[in-house]
């Protein structure tokens, strides 16, 4: 037999990325970090299947996020989005977001 030996070192672990499951979304820690805050506000594009995820004040309408999972079944059901699994997350400058393709 040929074993082959994964090591976590090699995985980029600066790489943001979006995990969707059943009814959360979770980001890995270098998206938190790189969103700064801990309100951010969730959008959609069922054009382009897209998720928005942008920082926010108190004073926009977001929610807040805890560490980094994020209860989002109503979102998904609202937007009737049913693709599950991880996807990386891409800074848009223009949008000053990261977006999510999810399909």
């Amino acid at each position: 037999m040929t074993f082959e030996i994964w090591d976590i070192q090699d995985i980029d672990q600066n790489i943001p990325w979006v995990r969707l499951s059943q009814s959360t979304l979770v980001i890995s820690k270098s998206l938190k970090d790189a969103l700064k805050t801990d309100n951010i506000q969730l959008a959609y594009d069922k054009k382009l299947k897209t998720i928005r995820i942008k920082s926010v004040g108190n004073d926009e309408p977001g929610i807040k996020m805890l560490k980094t999972k994020i209860n989002a079944r109503k979102f998904f059901e609202y937007f009737n989005i049913e693709q599950l699994g991880k996807f990386e997350a891409r800074f848009d400058e223009k949008e000053n977001a990261f977006m999510v393709k999810i399909g």
